[in-house]
């Protein structure tokens, strides 16, 4: 098993390293988290710790992004005493597996030890459970059938679900968000931060942008490098044509 630790204090790496490797984890260190970012598919890690003293927003776009694109990746919050009930219930929202305080300075990791033995209780019961289960293979529906291999009745546009994100060309600012209604060439987009698009005006174009789509129909995932141009902002959401 592979865990990502993203955090810039020497000690809080050291102390959180110990228990990882405690129970079994081959360990990646990243002090930067944008270039985590660029490398997590690669990696596929199947933990994140990641510490939000250190990186306070960006954090949540590393959530986000990693829920899009790497299926099953638990992810764990390394928090100082000042993680509010706010930051608490966009964790929860983001599907954060848990939260932990620790004093880098001290060795009083057991929050983080706790979380961990969970997470392997609950894969011992699941391979368990996998072993003893048979495996059933449905007949395909006349629906599915119809799609698949292309009814002659008229069909409707289809939007491809995606995740997006992208790089304030005017600001440099990370922009993490909402991405909805992709139909191959324009999306719309909701940003986590609304100030965060406040300069992009019609016509402006997004030289940094990912977009990572997955076709419920052809079972296809992809994740790709795009640049985008602003279609309209309304300082609340941004419609998007998207290139290759």
């Amino acid at each position: 098993m592979k865990a990502l630790v993203i955090a810039d204090n020497e000690n809080a790496i050291s102390k959180i390293n110990s228990k990882l490797v405690k129970f079994g984890y081959d360990i990646i260190v990243y002090r930067w988290l944008l270039k985590a970012l660029d490398n997590i598919e690669e990696i596929s890690p199947h933990l994140i710790v990641i510490s939000t003293e250190d990186y306070p927003r960006h954090w949540k776009t590393l959530a986000q992004y990693s829920e899009g694109t790497i299926s099953d990746t638990k992810i764990i919050l390394y928090t100082g005493k000042k993680f509010s009930e706010d930051e608490k219930k966009k964790a929860e929202a983001l599907h954060v597996t848990g939260t932990f305080s620790a004093n880098p300075d001290s060795d009083d990791f057991t929050e983080l030890e706790t979380i961990l033995s969970q997470f392997d209780s609950k894969n011992n019961q699941n391979q368990i459970i996998s072993e003893n289960s048979e495996v059933v293979f449905e007949e395909p529906t006349l629906e599915q059938k119809k799609d698949k291999t292309g009814d002659n009745e008229p069909k409707e546009e289809r939007f491809i679900p995606c995740s997006f994100v992208f790089t304030n060309p005017i600001t440099l600012a990370l922009v993490s968000g909402t991405a909805r209604n992709f139909n191959g060439k324009t999306l719309e987009f909701a940003p986590d931060i609304a100030e965060f698009i406040e300069t992009l005006q019609e016509g402006t174009k997004i030289n940094a942008a990912t977009l990572k789509t997955s076709d419920e129909i052809e079972t296809i995932d992809a994740i790709k490098s795009v640049m985008a141009k602003v279609i309209s902002n309304n300082s609340e959401k941004l419609v998007l044509e998207i290139n290759a």
